[in-house]
């Protein structure tokens, strides 16, 4: 029984230590093949993740591949919108340009003629006006009053030397009219184009009390090269009352338009190149008080036309006027202050009329002959009488010696004779008469009451 139970004891123990020998190999077996478990677990973890990365890459590539296609499709959309956009303006932008030159066209501001070229100042002040007044509605007639008289200003500005707009681009939905192809001439434009208003502090513009019309032109000395466009007219300007711009650059014909501003009461000219005959046109001018259209290159005869009633002063001095002084026919009845000096003026003057009024008389420096009318001596306001560099004969007139406000007499370089009447140098005596210029052959001798001192030909007596 006990031989029979041990060999069971003895395999039991035998057991046992295969059982410490086997246990720890499984255990490593079982180590090891947690380990490669484990290995393909982050392996696995790491195709994942590296699928997951490339995904996530390929998405992104996706997702900016479409963004750059669903871009460029819609900037070519946006394209095709502003280039409609851009198209839509622009006709509605050359509609109103053909709206406004319609009114002025109908208006008789400018002829249709003139926009036929783009280079024309009244083209281009058309574009400017469009583009720079697009709020302004052409039906009412109030905003339409302002722009004409903001075109006829602006062809002005271009043609005497301001900036010139020579094309206008639409960029988007903006005009862009500010194409300058020289630097503006003139020394001040201060506020111009500023304010599509011109009543609204443009410089050398001034506007009545409603700040509705252009009442005076006011630009003497500001550099203005150019010519003066037919623009200056009565339609454009119906309120106009002064014409201002003396010692400019201006060259050309003076505008036979500017007989049209049947509000004008005095225009000044003078100091610029004019050429050309006075329009006689000026004659319609009936409120006009001062016309001085002095040194310029004016050519031809005085018009009849322009010794108008309400004329206070007229000058036309230093130009190359020929022909006989006008007799008026009365006219001139408010005249106080005319120079015809420096001019080719001819004949006789025994025509002259009696200005009752008149202040100064200058005739110096013409061709003048005849004797020295008498009608001269009827003046009673004559203070001044330049006579001088003519061709006049004969005798100072006595008559002369009633003009009791006179003060400076000038008859030096004629062809008189005689004697300097006692009746002028009692004036002298007087003390009215403080400037006294004649010729030596004059035979002053017999004048007693004057002071005389020779030199040469000529004789000169200032009273101290």
């Amino acid at each position: 029984m006990t031989h029979e139970i041990l060999p069971h004891v003895v395999n039991a123990s035998f057991d046992v230590e295969n059982y410490n020998k086997i246990v720890p190999l499984e255990k490593s077996e079982r180590s090891v093949a947690n380990v490669n478990n484990a290995d393909i677990q982050i392996r696995d973890g790491l195709r994942g993740k590296i699928i997951f990365v490339i995904s996530l890459m390929i998405s992104l590539v996706l997702a900016v591949a479409w963004a750059f296609i669903n871009g460029n499709a819609m900037n070519y959309y946006r394209s095709i919108s502003s280039e409609d956009a851009s198209s839509k303006f622009q006709d509605k932008f050359t509609g109103r340009i053909d709206q406004l030159k319609s009114i002025i066209i109908e208006k008789r501001v400018s002829n249709a003629e003139v926009f036929e070229h783009k280079s024309s100042p009244q083209y281009q002040s058309l574009t400017v006006i469009v583009s720079k007044t697009a709020s302004h509605d052409l039906n009412n007639p109030d905003e339409a009053t302002m722009m004409l008289q903001n075109y006829a200003l602006t062809t002005i500005y271009i043609a005497t030397g301001g900036k010139s707009f020579m094309r206008t681009n639409v960029l988007g939905n903006q005009i862009n009219s500010d194409y300058l192809l020289k630097d503006p001439s003139w020394k001040n434009q201060d506020g111009w184009f500023e304010s599509p208003s011109v009543c609204e502090d443009w410089y050398g513009i001034h506007c009545d009390s409603s700040g509705r019309y252009v009442t005076a032109i006011f630009l003497p000395s500001n550099k203005l090269d150019g010519t003066l466009p037919p623009e200056l007219n009565l339609m454009a300007f119906p309120r106009l009352e002064t014409l201002e711009l003396a010692n400019n650059s201006l060259r050309g014909s003076i505008p036979i338009s500017i007989g049209t501003l049947f509000f004008l009461k005095r225009i000044w000219l003078s100091s610029n190149n004019f050429d050309g005959n006075i329009p006689s046109s000026l004659g319609n001018l009936r409120n006009l008080d001062h016309l001085d259209l002095s040194n310029n290159l004016l050519r031809g005869t005085i018009p009849d036309s322009i010794y108008l009633d309400g004329l206070e002063k007229l000058s036309l001095s230093n130009n190359i006027l020929t022909g006989r002084i006008p007799h008026g026919n009365n006219a001139l009845k408010k005249l106080r202050y005319l120079y015809l000096s420096d001019n080719a003026l001819s004949g006789e003057v025994q025509d002259i009329c009696v200005y009752t009024y008149l202040v100064d008389l200058d005739l110096s420096h013409n061709e003048l002959s005849g004797s020295i009318p008498t009608k001269l001596g009827t003046m009673p306001n004559l203070k001044n009488m330049n006579l001088d560099h003519n061709y006049f004969t004969g005798n100072v007139p006595s008559e002369l010696g009633r003009l009791v406000s006179l003060e400076k007499l000038d008859v030096s370089f004629n062809e008189l004779s005689g004697i300097v009447p006692s009746a002028v140098c009692s004036l002298i005596s007087n003390e009215k008469l403080a400037v006294l210029t004649a010729d030596c052959n004059a035979v002053v001798e017999q004048c007693s009451l004057c002071s005389i001192s020779t030199n040469g030909y000529r004789m000169t007596m200032v009273v101290p």
